[in-house]
């Protein structure tokens, strides 16, 4: 699997100047192609939170050619799956097809990117389907709690708003603003196409400029600018709770972090993350499950981000250890920033995020992605090879010194039960 990783890219552009990446491969005869366009949430209005969620799911609706079922025909037959999503620092189109069938399979995939129909029929289905997922997602505990602490973490930055949309902000989404939001966004200067797979590179990029590289950009319109991206420049820690009929708690316990432009103190992080919370011979799995039985789940993570980033901590605990529980999280993280990692622990953070990386590589499409996004970012395609690298260079004092310079006071949101009536 490491060979994969270090296996040749090939970098052209298409006569219109959309960015390609092709790494030709044999094992099998999937080609993946993904499109992902420098879109993110902060382009998107304040007023219209989720309009660039449903632009995506809308997508595959339908084409000026083709009704939404004629589409998914198309597809069908050539047994090829055609998916559009949207998240916090980027859009993406992803394109899995047989070789045989590349060719008709890219002309749809063009057809769906740059000639959506966008009807107001289609559109309003779609709607639908968001808010009943909006509303699943507040029946499921953890999520729920996940976006209060996002909008507690964040405050107004776009980071601490749902990529979805709320139950509020999507109904007002119409028709026009997707065809707005398209004509403004769908341009040449923001896109990357990266295609891993069972391909012939000339051959494909024939086929890429037949039909991607006729699409031109208004000349009014230009690229997303970086200089957009801006950080969280001040943090209100906060320390807040939500009430539901739910039989345990849940605490999450985080800190924003630097975004991908300090990679030194994300991989410091990330090592740090591992040592606290990934796996069974975790610190917070040990102490808190294991030693102190206060958990009935419990993990961490660090969310690398192209904007402010952030070191999360969470726990399921009974409700009387709640307060106990969620100290004991603080406490473990603060113990990073003051004593070293043990030597095997250490390897044994790094291992685990190695093998945790390549293993996430299996599939073309994941590899496409992984060259996508540390080329869209501006990290490079040759991030990817590069990251495990960065992980094992993390030392003990890299730890303590990142732990130090970006462990403050916390923002800790807690979901409680309901008071429960005395009988």
């Amino acid at each position: 699997m490491q060979d994969i990783l270090s296996l040749p890219v090939e970098a052209v552009r298409l006569t219109n100047g959309i960015r390609c990446l092709m790494r030709p491969q044999a094992h099998n005869e999937i080609v993946a192609i993904l499109a992902l366009l420098d879109i993110t949430v902060f382009d998107e209005p304040d007023k219209h939170p989720g309009l660039a969620t449903l632009v995506q799911r809308s997508l595959r609706r339908g084409t000026v050619k083709r009704s939404n079922a004629e589409l998914a025909l198309a597809l069908e037959s050539l047994g090829a799956s055609l998916s559009s999503s949207m998240s916090q620092d980027l859009a993406l189109v992803e394109l899995q097809v047989t070789r045989d069938e590349m060719e008709r399979a890219i002309a749809l995939m063009a057809e769906v990117m740059w000639e959506p129909a966008f009807q107001p029929e289609e559109i309003a289905k779609e709607r639908e389907q968001i808010l009943a997922e909006i509303r699943l997602r507040d029946d499921d505990p953890f999520s729920l709690t996940q976006r209060h602490f996002r909008r507690a973490l964040y405050g107004s930055h776009p980071y601490g708003r749902p990529v979805e949309g709320t139950a509020e902000s999507v109904p007002r989404l119409n028709t026009g603003l997707c065809r707005q939001w398209h004509r403004r966004q769908f341009i040449p200067a923001n896109t990357l196409l990266v295609a891993v797979g069972n391909f012939e590179p000339r051959g494909l990029v024939k086929l890429l400029n037949r039909h991607f590289g006729k699409r031109a950009a208004p000349e009014s319109e230009t690229a997303s600018g970086g200089d957009r991206l801006r950080t969280l420049t001040t943090y209100r820690p906060r320390r807040t709770s939500i009430v539901r009929d739910v039989e345990q708690s849940i605490s999450i316990v985080g800190w924003p972090a630097p975004s991908i432009e300090k990679m030194d103190d994300a991989a410091a992080l990330r090592v740090a993350s591992a040592v606290l919370g990934a796996g069974m011979s975790s610190r917070l799995f040990q102490d808190l499950r294991d030693r102190q039985g206060l958990a009935y789940s419990v993990g961490c993570s660090f969310a690398l981000r192209r904007s402010t980033s952030c070191l999360v901590a969470h726990i399921g605990t009974d409700p009387e250890q709640t307060a106990h529980a969620t100290r004991s999280i603080v406490q473990a993280v603060q113990t990073l920033g003051r004593e070293p990692v043990g030597e095997e622990e250490l390897t044994r953070a790094k291992t685990y995020l190695r093998g945790a990386h390549l293993s996430a590589h299996q599939t073309n499409s994941a590899q496409a992605w992984y060259l996508g996004w540390g080329q869209l970012t501006g990290l490079g395609h040759t991030f990817d090879a590069q990251w495990p690298a960065l992980i094992d260079a993390v030392a003990a004092e890299d730890v303590i010194r990142a732990i130090r310079r970006h462990v403050t006071t916390p923002t800790i949101m807690t979901l409680r039960p309901r008071q429960q009536s005395p009988r």
